[in-house]
């Protein structure tokens, strides 16, 4: 197994400590050293570099991104992950990115995000759990025509086609532009609004434009290069899409090679949704009617009569009716009827027997 080397700078211990036991639970083998400043972050590697730089933006000394910047004079290759605590957010991630940060975290981090982005950077192999996930079509039963497999097999999926597309993430977005699923680091343009309600616009355009041409579902491929990433976007069938972010600039034969592999992706997935969508169709056709329930007592007779008994909706008038007609009945059943005597009236006839005197 390959050993990781990583350097965490953090200002307070107890956040060190939460971060190790972290990126320790990713299963991997590790060399995790921690400093509480950027100058002794200098003195710990004078010799070696990490795999892996995490370092808080705002240290008692120099930054984060200076801190970057002079590791990036003693050695090459390593990535970094930039944590902020406050201040002004777009600033400092402008600051970060141009310090060659791979990774901007505000605080408190999200660390379900802040461990993907770990494996990223780190180029972690996927868990076996992941990668040997049985597909949903194995029982078509529970498929759905959004969920066409397992959430671990749709997310290891998405992380190999992020691996070969070597991107830094790779999306299945919805017609609105929310994200479905994710793999990889989602990249923001600082001080630009977030990519989440363009996409959306985008996506209804392309949808706008291939219905007007007559293709549906759409059957798009669109490209757009920026200056922190370049955007590819493809739709997998009618409602959702394959977005991925590379590095941008990307020479024409590299640009081929990531529109070959997106729009096969696509199309792979677009089939998926298309057979998840007629077995769940098939499957609920043939699905026995649902029992009515009883809440555990249908068993026995009272069962049997819960079981006949026909599907009405009973008023709230006609249950007073019922009740105010059976307490007049119990009424006129306590009186004496004609032609009939009481006990008492019996007994002073001499027509019941005496009771002994006590």
């Amino acid at each position: 197994m390959a050993s990781y080397r990583v350097l965490i700078v953090v200002n307070q211990k107890k956040d060190r400590q939460a971060l190790r036991a972290g990126i320790e639970s990713l299963g991997q083998e590790f060399k995790i050293l921690d400093a509480s400043s950027g100058e002794e972050a200098l003195l710990l590697l004078s010799s070696q570099p990490p795999d892996l730089l995490i370092s808080e933006f705002q240290l008692a000394g120099m930054s984060g991104g200076e801190l970057i910047q002079k590791l990036r004079g003693r050695f090459s290759g390593f990535k970094a992950i930039i944590l902020a605590g406050g201040g002004d957010t777009a600033a400092i991630q402008e600051q970060v990115l141009a310090a060659g940060a791979q990774a901007f975290f505000h605080k408190p981090v999200d660390m379900d995000a802040f461990l993907q982005a770990v494996r990223d950077n780190l180029a972690l192999p996927v868990e076996a759990a992941l990668a040997e996930a049985p597909s949903a079509t194995a029982h078509p039963a529970q498929a759905t025509a959004v969920e066409t497999q397992s959430a671990p097999t749709l997310a290891s999926s998405l992380e190999r086609l992020r691996r070969e597309l070597d991107a830094f993430a790779v999306l299945l977005a919805a017609e609105s532009g929310e994200i479905i699923a994710q793999a990889g680091n989602l990249l923001s343009v600082p001080g630009k609004p977030s990519l989440g309600p363009a996409l959306g616009a985008l996506i209804e355009a392309s949808t706008g434009i291939s219905h007007a041409i007559g293709k549906k579902p759409p059957q798009d491929l669109l490209c757009f290069s920026g200056i922190h990433f370049d955007l590819y976007l493809a739709h997998a069938g009618p409602s959702q899409t394959l977005v991925a972010l590379t590095r941008p600039e990307a020479g024409i034969q590299r640009l081929e090679q990531i529109l070959h592999i997106l729009l096969a992706a696509a199309n792979a997935l677009a089939q998926d949704l298309i057979n998840a969508a007629i077995t769940e169709q098939l499957t609920s056709q043939s699905a026995p009617p649902a029992k009515r329930q009883t809440d555990g007592l249908a068993t026995g007779r009272l069962g049997a009569l819960l079981s006949q008994a026909p599907d009405v909706q009973i008023r709230a008038q006609d249950v007073d009716t019922f009740w105010e007609a059976a307490a007049e009945q119990a009424y006129h059943e306590g009186l004496p009827r004609a032609g009939s005597l009481s006990y008492e009236q019996a007994r002073k006839l001499g027509l019941a027997l005496q009771e002994p005197d006590k």
